[in-house]
Protein backbone atom coordinates (compact mmCIF):
# COMPACT_ATOMS: atom_id res chain seq x y z
CA UNK A 1 0.00 0.00 0.00
CA UNK A 2 1.30 3.59 -0.91
CA UNK A 3 1.62 5.74 2.30
CA UNK A 4 2.52 8.90 -0.51
CA UNK A 5 -1.01 9.48 -1.50
CA UNK A 6 -3.20 8.70 1.51
CA UNK A 7 -4.44 11.37 3.47
CA UNK A 8 -2.97 11.10 7.36
CA UNK A 9 -4.42 13.13 10.12
CA UNK A 10 -3.09 13.35 13.40
CA UNK A 11 -4.95 13.71 16.75
CA UNK A 12 -3.59 15.10 20.01
CA UNK A 13 -5.72 13.34 22.87
CA UNK A 14 -5.21 15.73 25.74
CA UNK A 15 -7.33 17.84 28.84
CA UNK A 16 -6.76 19.92 31.52
CA UNK A 17 -8.39 17.61 34.20
CA UNK A 18 -5.22 15.95 35.24
CA UNK A 19 -5.68 14.42 38.70
CA UNK A 20 -1.72 14.81 39.31
CA UNK A 21 -0.95 17.59 37.15
CA UNK A 22 -4.20 20.12 36.46
CA UNK A 23 -3.64 22.39 33.61
CA UNK A 24 -0.42 20.04 32.17
CA UNK A 25 -1.96 20.71 28.64
CA UNK A 26 -1.37 24.80 28.46
CA UNK A 27 1.84 25.05 30.94
CA UNK A 28 4.57 26.68 28.93
CA UNK A 29 7.62 25.58 27.94
CA UNK A 30 10.11 27.73 26.41
CA UNK A 31 7.13 30.53 26.39
CA UNK A 32 4.82 28.33 24.73
CA UNK A 33 2.04 26.02 25.82
CA UNK A 34 2.85 22.10 25.84
CA UNK A 35 0.29 21.47 23.12
CA UNK A 36 2.19 23.73 20.92
CA UNK A 37 5.66 22.17 21.36
CA UNK A 38 3.76 18.88 20.72
CA UNK A 39 2.07 20.28 17.14
CA UNK A 40 5.46 21.93 16.07
CA UNK A 41 7.28 18.30 16.59
CA UNK A 42 4.07 16.91 14.55
CA UNK A 43 4.47 19.54 11.72
CA UNK A 44 7.83 18.75 10.69
CA UNK A 45 6.01 14.95 9.41
CA UNK A 46 6.89 14.31 5.75
CA UNK A 47 3.20 12.54 6.06
CA UNK A 48 0.83 14.10 8.26
CA UNK A 49 -1.30 16.48 6.53
CA UNK A 50 -3.65 17.61 9.26
CA UNK A 51 -3.69 17.89 12.88
CA UNK A 52 -6.99 17.73 15.07
CA UNK A 53 -7.18 18.31 19.03
CA UNK A 54 -9.30 16.49 20.54
CA UNK A 55 -10.15 17.14 24.24
CA UNK A 56 -13.59 16.76 26.23
CA UNK A 57 -16.74 18.72 26.65
CA UNK A 58 -16.01 19.07 30.69
CA UNK A 59 -16.19 23.05 31.50
CA UNK A 60 -12.19 22.54 32.24
CA UNK A 61 -11.22 22.21 28.68
CA UNK A 62 -12.82 25.24 27.35
CA UNK A 63 -9.47 27.03 28.19
CA UNK A 64 -7.97 24.24 25.71
CA UNK A 65 -10.80 24.93 22.74
CA UNK A 66 -10.13 28.61 23.48
CA UNK A 67 -6.82 28.26 22.71
CA UNK A 68 -7.27 26.29 19.20
CA UNK A 69 -9.76 28.99 18.51
CA UNK A 70 -7.10 31.58 18.70
CA UNK A 71 -4.55 29.79 16.77
CA UNK A 72 -6.90 28.28 14.33
CA UNK A 73 -5.85 24.75 15.40
CA UNK A 74 -9.22 21.88 14.74
CA UNK A 75 -10.39 21.35 17.77
CA UNK A 76 -13.08 18.02 18.64
CA UNK A 77 -14.74 17.76 21.90
CA UNK A 78 -15.86 14.51 23.17
CA UNK A 79 -16.54 12.20 26.23
CA UNK A 80 -14.40 12.34 28.73
CA UNK A 81 -14.68 9.31 30.55
CA UNK A 82 -15.21 7.23 27.38
CA UNK A 83 -12.26 8.36 24.84
CA UNK A 84 -13.07 5.31 22.31
CA UNK A 85 -15.75 7.24 21.68
CA UNK A 86 -14.15 10.07 21.60
CA UNK A 87 -11.56 8.81 19.10
CA UNK A 88 -14.75 7.23 17.29
CA UNK A 89 -16.53 9.94 16.97
CA UNK A 90 -13.70 12.69 15.55
CA UNK A 91 -12.71 9.51 13.04
CA UNK A 92 -16.57 10.07 11.97
CA UNK A 93 -16.73 14.00 12.32
CA UNK A 94 -13.55 14.71 9.43
CA UNK A 95 -14.11 11.33 7.55
CA UNK A 96 -10.23 10.05 8.93
CA UNK A 97 -9.30 7.06 6.92
CA UNK A 98 -5.72 6.14 8.93
CA UNK A 99 -5.49 8.29 12.45
CA UNK A 100 -2.35 9.00 14.02
CA UNK A 101 -3.15 9.31 18.20
CA UNK A 102 -0.54 11.20 20.08
CA UNK A 103 -0.50 11.54 23.76
CA UNK A 104 -1.27 15.25 24.82
CA UNK A 105 1.50 14.56 27.45
CA UNK A 106 4.35 13.29 25.33
CA UNK A 107 6.29 16.39 24.31
CA UNK A 108 9.43 15.28 23.18
CA UNK A 109 7.22 13.11 20.16
CA UNK A 110 9.46 13.47 17.00
CA UNK A 111 8.25 13.65 13.36
CA UNK A 112 11.00 11.21 12.44
CA UNK A 113 9.05 8.62 14.65
CA UNK A 114 5.90 9.47 13.21
CA UNK A 115 7.18 8.83 9.82
CA UNK A 116 8.97 5.39 10.14
CA UNK A 117 6.06 4.39 12.25
CA UNK A 118 3.68 5.51 9.43
CA UNK A 119 5.70 3.89 6.92
CA UNK A 120 5.83 0.65 9.04
CA UNK A 121 1.97 0.64 9.45
CA UNK A 122 1.36 0.79 5.38
CA UNK A 123 4.33 -1.11 4.12
CA UNK A 124 2.77 -3.95 6.36
CA UNK A 125 -0.78 -2.98 5.37
CA UNK A 126 -1.31 -2.94 9.28
CA UNK A 127 -4.46 -2.13 11.47
CA UNK A 128 -2.69 -0.50 14.02
CA UNK A 129 0.75 -0.02 14.24
CA UNK A 130 3.24 1.61 17.42
CA UNK A 131 6.24 2.58 18.90
CA UNK A 132 6.83 -0.32 21.34
CA UNK A 133 7.26 0.49 24.67
CA UNK A 134 7.17 -0.90 28.17
CA UNK A 135 3.57 0.20 28.02
CA UNK A 136 2.63 -3.07 26.17
CA UNK A 137 3.42 -5.59 28.41
CA UNK A 138 1.25 -8.34 26.49
CA UNK A 139 3.20 -8.27 23.72
CA UNK A 140 5.48 -10.98 23.54
CA UNK A 141 9.52 -11.81 22.13
CA UNK A 142 12.22 -9.68 22.04
CA UNK A 143 11.73 -5.88 20.69
CA UNK A 144 14.38 -3.11 20.87
CA UNK A 145 11.98 -1.05 22.84
CA UNK A 146 11.67 3.10 23.36
CA UNK A 147 11.30 5.10 26.13
CA UNK A 148 8.04 5.66 27.90
CA UNK A 149 6.48 9.02 26.85
CA UNK A 150 7.00 9.18 22.71
CA UNK A 151 4.54 6.70 21.87
CA UNK A 152 3.05 7.24 18.08
CA UNK A 153 -0.09 4.99 17.55
CA UNK A 154 -1.71 4.59 14.17
CA UNK A 155 -5.14 3.27 13.74
CA UNK A 156 -7.35 2.53 10.72
CA UNK A 157 -11.01 3.49 10.77
CA UNK A 158 -11.89 0.21 10.24
CA UNK A 159 -10.11 -0.60 13.21
CA UNK A 160 -11.04 1.74 15.48
CA UNK A 161 -14.88 0.86 14.11
CA UNK A 162 -14.90 -2.68 15.35
CA UNK A 163 -13.41 -1.38 18.45
CA UNK A 164 -15.98 0.74 19.10
CA UNK A 165 -18.63 -1.58 17.99
CA UNK A 166 -17.58 -4.60 19.94
CA UNK A 167 -15.05 -3.17 23.20
CA UNK A 168 -18.04 -2.85 25.48
CA UNK A 169 -15.94 -2.91 29.23
CA UNK A 170 -15.29 0.77 31.33
CA UNK A 171 -11.54 -0.79 30.76
CA UNK A 172 -11.85 -0.92 27.31
CA UNK A 173 -13.43 2.36 26.76
CA UNK A 174 -11.08 4.57 29.04
CA UNK A 175 -8.13 3.16 27.25
CA UNK A 176 -9.10 3.52 23.52
CA UNK A 177 -6.73 0.77 21.66
CA UNK A 178 -6.50 -1.91 24.47
CA UNK A 179 -9.08 -3.89 22.80
CA UNK A 180 -7.09 -4.34 19.64
CA UNK A 181 -3.46 -4.94 21.79
CA UNK A 182 -5.63 -7.95 23.95
CA UNK A 183 -7.12 -9.25 20.47
CA UNK A 184 -4.16 -9.40 18.14
CA UNK A 185 -6.28 -12.19 16.52
CA UNK A 186 -8.45 -9.94 14.86
CA UNK A 187 -6.25 -7.18 14.27
CA UNK A 188 -3.14 -7.32 12.37
CA UNK A 189 -0.51 -5.16 14.35
CA UNK A 190 3.21 -4.38 13.89
CA UNK A 191 6.08 -2.15 15.93
CA UNK A 192 7.84 0.15 14.99
CA UNK A 193 11.50 -0.34 17.34
CA UNK A 194 14.11 1.60 18.98
CA UNK A 195 16.72 0.08 16.44
CA UNK A 196 18.53 1.09 12.67
CA UNK A 197 18.41 5.02 12.82
CA UNK A 198 16.31 5.16 16.06
CA UNK A 199 19.39 2.42 17.91
CA UNK A 200 20.38 5.36 20.62
CA UNK A 201 16.74 5.18 21.48
CA UNK A 202 16.68 1.61 23.09
CA UNK A 203 15.96 2.42 26.34
CA UNK A 204 13.08 1.25 28.05
CA UNK A 205 13.99 2.29 31.09
CA UNK A 206 13.35 5.77 30.49
CA UNK A 207 10.12 7.92 30.88
CA UNK A 208 9.81 11.41 29.28
CA UNK A 209 5.55 11.42 29.59
CA UNK A 210 4.47 14.28 32.04
CA UNK A 211 2.15 13.28 34.46
CA UNK A 212 3.72 15.14 37.64
CA UNK A 213 5.32 18.71 37.56
CA UNK A 214 8.66 17.33 38.00
CA UNK A 215 7.88 15.64 35.10
CA UNK A 216 7.98 19.15 33.55
CA UNK A 217 10.90 20.22 34.62
CA UNK A 218 12.80 17.71 33.68
CA UNK A 219 11.39 18.54 29.54
CA UNK A 220 11.97 22.23 30.02
CA UNK A 221 15.39 21.36 31.24
CA UNK A 222 15.77 19.31 27.67
CA UNK A 223 14.21 21.69 25.90
CA UNK A 224 16.00 24.39 27.32
CA UNK A 225 19.46 22.53 26.32
CA UNK A 226 18.73 21.98 22.64
CA UNK A 227 15.87 23.60 21.40
CA UNK A 228 17.78 26.67 20.44
CA UNK A 229 20.47 24.24 18.22
CA UNK A 230 17.73 22.62 16.96
CA UNK A 231 13.98 23.24 17.18
CA UNK A 232 13.19 19.84 15.76
CA UNK A 233 15.62 17.60 17.87
CA UNK A 234 15.35 13.63 17.85
CA UNK A 235 14.50 11.98 21.32
CA UNK A 236 18.03 10.75 21.09
CA UNK A 237 19.34 14.27 21.56
CA UNK A 238 16.77 14.59 24.41
CA UNK A 239 18.54 11.15 25.48
CA UNK A 240 21.65 12.80 25.52
CA UNK A 241 20.97 15.66 26.94
CA UNK A 242 18.83 13.51 30.03
CA UNK A 243 22.53 11.36 30.45
CA UNK A 244 24.83 14.14 30.51
CA UNK A 245 23.12 16.53 32.87
CA UNK A 246 23.30 14.53 36.10
CA UNK A 247 20.85 15.32 38.60
CA UNK A 248 18.01 15.10 35.81
CA UNK A 249 17.15 11.35 37.42
CA UNK A 250 15.40 12.40 40.01
CA UNK A 251 13.01 14.61 38.06
CA UNK A 252 11.91 11.30 36.04
CA UNK A 253 8.90 9.02 36.53
CA UNK A 254 5.91 9.36 38.99
CA UNK A 255 7.47 10.10 42.30
CA UNK A 256 6.83 13.21 43.36
CA UNK A 257 9.32 15.07 45.27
Amino acid sequence: MSYKNEKITAIVACRMGSSRFPGKTLHPILGKPMIYRIIERIQKSKYVDNIIIATTVSKEDDAIQQWCDDNNIQCFRGSALDVLDRLHSVVEKFKIEHMIEILGDNPLIHSDMIDDSIECYFDNSSDYTATITNEYSLVTGDYFKFPIGVRVEIISKSAIERCHKSANTPEYREHATSYILKNPGIFKTTYLEAKGSHNKCNKPELTFAVNLRNNMLLIERIFDDCYEEDNNFTVGDAIDSYERNFGLSKLMGNDAF
